[in-house]
């Protein structure tokens, strides 16, 4: 059985050493984020409305009319009615994001939400279709999905030893991942474990596989397997890696593809040049809506980034 070693450090990170007995010829460290796109109260009007901000990068496309909530309340995002707008702001989103949580005043609802109050979009996790396992509608997949890979992973008996990364507040600028290499080197000095030279993150990437939507626009598309990243608009992967890890896919007969477009980003592009630099790479589950109140994953790409993370772990 394994031997943990862990700590959760002020910034919110959770980092353990996951001590199988055996070192391999690389040691590999784990990331996925625990955070989800969300949203902030930073006013509230006399009648009880609620003024949110968005944290994370979210499109007023998918908020308005959509059920928020936080551990104490709920509430709908409102907008005022098609048929009280001038013709020429008709298909504008409005300025601001209201929060209607049926307070009756101001002083009532900062009872519930006072300022700084968070908000996430409402609870979904249920599965739909019955092709090949089906697929997985829910909010937050990204990156809840890959914190659930990395956390079996934790409990698999697995032949080398290596690292699993809980990175905070991802959405907002990676800014776990700056520190994540940081949390690691103190928990390895502390109790004399190996650091990593290899860092893989596990993440949820868009799916653009959508009616009106073709060739490289489509990004990656369900079904087709782990997305294996060269590039996004944070990090230039390592080459070497790239290429071997999809070698390793197909040796394996794991499900891979790669993005067609060069488009999103994740704690990789921090990871990658912190402590003087670490050969870095991203695999991740195609997925469409993200940041949205329901995002769709398949099941089968579920399981090829699963597969393909248990054979990191001895990369050689």
């Amino acid at each position: 059985m394994s031997n943990l070693i862990r700590k959760v450090y002020p910034n919110g990170n959770e980092v353990i050493f996951v001590d199988n007995g055996e070192v391999g010829a690389n040691v590999v460290a784990f990331f996925a984020h625990k955070d989800e796109v969300r949203f902030i109260v930073n006013y509230i009007d006399d009648s009880g409305f609620l003024r949110l901000s968005t944290v994370g990068g979210i499109s007023p496309s998918v908020i308005y009319g959509r059920i928020l909530q936080n551990d104490k309340i709920r509430g709908v995002v409102g907008a005022k009615p098609k048929h009280l707008l001038e013709t020429a702001d008709k298909e504008k989103y409005p300025k601001h994001i209201w929060l209607d949580i049926g307070a009756e005043n101001k002083d009532e609802a900062a009872k519930y939400a006072p300022l700084g109050s968070i908000f996430y979009f409402d609870k979904l996790f249920q599965k739909v279709g019955n092709k090949t396992g089906g697929k997985l509608l829910a909010k937050a997949i990204d990156d809840r999905i890959g914190c659930e890979i990395i956390a079996e992973l934790v409990e698999k008996d697995m032949p080398y030893s290596f690292w699993a990364v809980f990175t905070n507040n991802e959405e907002i600028g990676c800014i776990g991942g700056k520190m994540a290499l940081d949390n690691i080197s103190a928990l390895a000095e502390k109790h004399g474990l190996p650091n990593p030279n290899i860092a893989v993150v596990i993440e949820s990437t868009t799916a653009a596989d959508i009616p009106d939507v073709t060739g490289a626009e489509r990004v990656c598309e369900l079904g087709k397997g782990a997305v294996v990243s060269y590039m996004d608009r944070g990090t230039l992967y390592d080459k070497k890696l790239y290429d071997q890890i999809k070698n390793i896919a197909h040796q394996n007969n794991i499900a891979v593809q790669t993005k067609t477009l060069i488009a999103g980003g994740n704690d990789a592009s921090q990871i990658h040049k912190s402590r003087g630099g670490i050969r870095t790479a991203a695999v991740s589950i195609p997925t469409r809506y993200l940041h949205s109140p329901a995002s769709v994953a398949d099941m089968r790409d579920i399981d090829s980034v699963s597969a393909l993370a248990e054979k990191l772990v001895s990369l050689v």
